[in-house]
């Protein structure tokens, strides 16, 4: 019987008998992990303890210690996303190789495994109370948008996105509170929540497929459209209130601040005058970006 998970297809038979060399496995798992955005998510652990009272008395082996394990988490819960997240990733995503295959490799589970054991082992050593706990509900999150509530409600899935990543600073918040912490929370919270509107105008085809609930399929591209330039708008503009200080950095900080209101008011009113993936990859390096400027405007480099 033809299955919607595995379609019955010439080409889908042919992806079965793939094989990979080394650097092949190497490549796939790097995708998979998302290496670059793990990477930045743990560094935004490390700034949100950096920044919060007692940052000054952390030692290097410790900042190590949480680096690898909010990374790894972060990378854990990535993968999970990717590998259930098959149906309509073979729709919008069909060059990938997780994508041209039956079943997941043996090699990518117990690779993913040995990224939740890391996690676990590296944060056990972080020097925090209640560390654990923080990253045991900081994982319920990322996986529970894997398991399904993406299908009963993408709002809900992309406010749920946006605050894992947000929720990337938690860390430092374990010791003290930091006012930067608070303002670079709300941008990132913003920029991500309207990025992942824009991700579901772009896999809409996918998702249709999937069955899910996205805003672009229950309301139209229109209206996703002009509600995340909408969102993003709020977080340039508590960009340019609430900026990082220094002389340099509060400068760019309000040219950034000010192109990104210019640019979602065009989307506003041009809706289509970008493709959907290139507008959310600018939110993502407008978000990167920031990032940076916090960490300038903070003195703690």
């Amino acid at each position: 019987m033809p299955s919607n998970f595995y379609p019955n297809t010439r080409d889908h038979a042919a992806g079965r008998r793939e094989r990979l060399t080394a650097a092949g496995r190497v490549a796939v798992l790097a995708r998979l992990f998302r290496i670059g955005n793990s990477a930045l998510l743990g560094s935004l652990a490390l700034f949100s303890v950096a920044v919060t009272r007692h940052g000054n008395r952390w030692t290097a082996l410790h900042l190590s210690l949480l680096f690898i394990s909010w990374s790894a988490l972060a990378a854990t819960a990535y993968a999970i996303n990717d590998l259930v997240d098959r149906v309509n990733d073979r729709v919008n995503r069909p060059q990938r190789y997780l994508q041209r295959v039956d079943r997941t490799p043996f090699w990518v589970v117990v690779s993913v495994s040995l990224g939740a054991l890391v996690a676990g082992t590296t944060g056990a050593l972080v020097p925090l109370d209640r560390f654990l706990v923080l990253e045991a509900a900081w994982s319920c999150c990322a996986i529970g948008y894997s398991f399904g509530l993406k299908r009963r409600s993408g709002l809900l899935a992309n406010l749920l996105t946006a605050f894992c990543v947000t929720t990337s600073a938690a860390p430092g918040l374990l010791q003290g509170f930091s006012p930067s912490l608070g303002s670079l929370s709300a941008v990132l919270f913003c920029l991500m929540f309207a990025r992942e509107i824009w991700k579901d105008i772009e896999d809409e085809p996918g998702d249709i497929a999937a069955g899910l609930r996205t805003i672009p399929i229950l309301s139209g591209r229109a209206f996703a459209a002009r509600s995340a330039s909408l969102v993003a708008v709020v977080g340039f503009l508590v960009l340019i209130l609430d900026r990082p200080p220094g002389h340099n950095v509060e400068t760019i900080a309000v040219y950034l601040g000010v192109a990104g209101v210019v640019l979602c008011a065009l989307l506003f009113a041009h809706p289509d005058m970008m493709p959907a993936r290139q507008i959310q990859r600018l939110h993502r390096y407008a978000s990167i970006v920031v990032f940076a400027l916090f960490v300038g405007g903070s003195g703690i480099l």
